[in-house]
């Protein structure tokens, strides 16, 4: 069974599952890790929880509080648990064949989760780090697997290379005198 881009056996759908929710997986487990070393607030799906609380309305509130009695935190957790998980699997089956969907996926996700963090009313901004390194490791993992399931890269090289060079006239050596004697440049450098 072969692709349209060559020889390489196709991917089925599990294989994209796979590698959403171990790239989610490996985002969630260092931002949770990070975040224990700066403080248990920051962790991002805690943060994610705490404001989905605040902004619920109070019948909202007391309906869980009385479905669920004391483990409505345990439930609230656990249900962004499977809207992280299926947001994974579909974003990594959609990645098959747009692969910076997952990459503009995790980083709308860390996103959510720093800002979710940072507007905690305890936090200031160094409470984004988590989330930031959460999403760097995510991304990492992503690429990572990707090449190991023989994926191709998220960025074609190849298409890099072949763009044609600039146009006679317009490289730096012309552009940088322009740039630098312009009037906002020497504010711009200090000067």
């Amino acid at each position: 069974m072969g692709t349209a881009q060559g020889d390489r056996p196709a991917v089925r759908w599990p294989v994209g599952a796979a590698i959403g929710v171990l790239s989610g997986a490996v985002a969630i487990g260092t931002a949770t890790l990070a975040a224990g070393l700066i403080g248990t607030g920051t962790a991002p799906v805690l943060a994610v929880g705490a404001a989905a609380v605040d902004a619920s309305p109070e019948w909202l509130k007391r309906f869980a509080i009385d479905t669920f009695g004391t483990d409505d935190k345990t439930a609230l957790l656990l249900g962004i648990g499977v809207v992280l998980t299926i947001a994974a699997v579909v974003l990594g089956i959609v990645s098959l064949r747009r692969p910076r969907a997952g990459v503009i996926g995790l980083v709308v996700l860390g996103t959510v989760g720093a800002l979710a963090a940072v507007t905690r009313p305890a936090n200031g901004l160094l409470a984004a780090l988590p989330s930031i390194a959460g999403t760097a490791a995510g991304l990492w993992a992503y690429v990572w697997l990707r090449g190991r399931a023989g994926l191709p890269p998220i960025v074609d090289r190849t298409a890099i290379a072949a763009e044609p060079p600039m146009p006679a006239g317009l490289d730096g050596r012309i552009a940088t005198p322009w740039i630098a004697s312009s009037p906002t440049s020497a504010t711009s450098l200090g000067a």
